[in-house]
C-alpha cells in the first residue's frame, strides 16, 4: 500500500506538462528526420515521478519513450534533489533511501527504473552519471522547489522577506539560488 501523497495535485500536472513540452520541443526539432539519441532527465521528482503515481511503472521516462520513438530516455532525476546537492548528494544529508525501498516494490520492466545510479561511496553525482550517457541530444532539468520545501533557512528568510523591514531578503535568496543555478 502507498503512503498518500504530501505532495499538491500540481506535480501530476507538472509532468504533465514536462511530457508534452519535451514532446513539442522534440517534434520541431526533428521535423525533417526521425529523433534519435537520448533525452536525459535530471533534477527532482518533477522528473523522477514514479513514487507519487497511481501506476509507478508508468512514469514520465517510460511516458516519454512511448510518445518518442527512436530516442533512449535515461532518468537520473532523483525526488528531494535540490541545487545544495546537485552536484554531489549524500544519503546523510538528503537521504533517498524512501524512494529506493518504493522502487524495490514495483515490478519495473526495464533495468534503469530499478535503482539509482549511485557512485561506489554512495553518493549520487548528477553531473558526472550525465557525462556517462552516450548519444545526449537533450536534456531537462527541474530543479528548486525542494530547495523551499527542505531547507528551514530558506523558508525562513522567504517568510521574514514579507515583512517590510526585511523585503531585501528576498533578493538575497534569489541571488543565492541563482548562484547555485548557474553553478550547475
Amino acid at each position: 500500500r502507498r503512503r498518500p501523497s504530501t505532495r499538491s495535485p500540481a506535480a501530476g500536472r507538472a509532468a504533465r506538462v514536462t511530457l508534452l513540452a519535451a514532446k513539442q520541443v522534440v517534434s520541431q526539432a526533428t521535423s525533417k528526420a526521425a529523433p534519435t539519441g537520448s533525452v536525459v532527465l535530471l533534477g527532482d521528482s518533477v522528473l523522477d515521478n514514479f513514487y507519487w503515481l497511481k501506476t509507478p511503472s508508468r512514469h514520465l521516462r517510460v511516458q516519454l519513450e512511448q510518445q518518442l520513438p527512436g530516442l533512449t530516455c535515461v532518468n537520473l532525476a532523483v525526488d528531494q534533489m535540490t541545487t545544495f546537492d546537485f552536484e554531489e548528494r549524500k544519503p546523510d544529508t538528503n537521504s533517498w533511501e524512501p524512494y529506493v525501498q518504493a522502487r524495490r516494490k514495483v515490478d519495473f520492466p526495464n533495468e534503469q527504473d530499478r535503482e539509482y545510479r549511485l557512485d561506489d561511496d554512495g553518493a549520487i553525482r548528477s553531473a558526472k552519471n550525465l557525462a556517462s550517457v552516450e548519444d545526449v541530444s537533450w536534456c531537462v532539468l527541474s530543479i528548486g522547489g525542494n530547495d523551499v520545501y527542505l531547507n528551514a533557512s530558506v523558508k525562513a528568510n522567504l517568510l521574514m522577506s514579507l515583512a517590510p523591514p526585511f523585503t531585501g531578503r528576498r533578493q538575497e535568496v534569489a541571488e543565492e539560488f541563482g548562484g547555485r543555478l548557474r553553478g550547475i
